[in-house]
């Protein structure tokens, strides 16, 4: 059995987190956020370049694209 690559990883993982976020910003937050499962699997930058041009990116970008629209309201007393 091959061993899956970082981006089938990534991709993975990413619509497993897809299942419980609120919002279309929180998945690109979880996989490409700082601390993100992305700089984990791809730290380096060639990496990361080259992860733009797989499937599994645009897989990723397509159940972000699914994700609800709304806003969330801001905590009480937030300071924008």
């Amino acid at each position: 059995m091959a061993t899956e690559s970082a981006a089938q990883q990534l991709l993975a993982f990413a619509k497993k987190r897809a299942g419980t976020c609120k919002t279309w910003i929180d998945l690109p937050n979880a996989v490409y956020g700082i601390g993100g499962k992305f700089g984990e699997l791809m730290p380096t930058r060639s990496e990361r370049a080259a992860f733009v041009e797989t499937p599994e990116f645009r897989q990723i970008a397509d159940l972000t694209a699914a994700l609800p629209r709304e806003r969330v309201a801001p905590p009480r007393g937030a300071q924008l």
